[in-house]
């Protein structure tokens, strides 16, 4: 797997940062990009809440549905 930051899509506000993020991995014999948005927030005790937004694949999409069916719920 490989992530790219799309240009243009980092937003700063005070303590935490945004971005749309491209996903690039090999399902099936040809890669594949999956978006993500993912957020950060950095707390002044020096935690760090991370937040990741996907399109959830059905879980028979070969390589990566079986990786998402262990920490996601199908989508209808």
């Amino acid at each position: 797997m490989k992530f790219r930051v799309v240009p243009g899509s980092l937003f700063i506000c005070g303590n935490e940062v945004a971005w749309l993020l491209e996903n690039h991995f090999t399902s099936g014999g040809r890669e594949q990009i999956g978006l993500s948005i993912e957020t950060y927030r950095f707390e002044e005790n020096g935690d760090v809440t991370i937040r990741t937004y996907y399109k959830v694949p059905r879980h028979s999409n070969a390589e990566i549905g079986q990786l998402f069916q262990t920490y996601l719920p199908e989508n209808g």
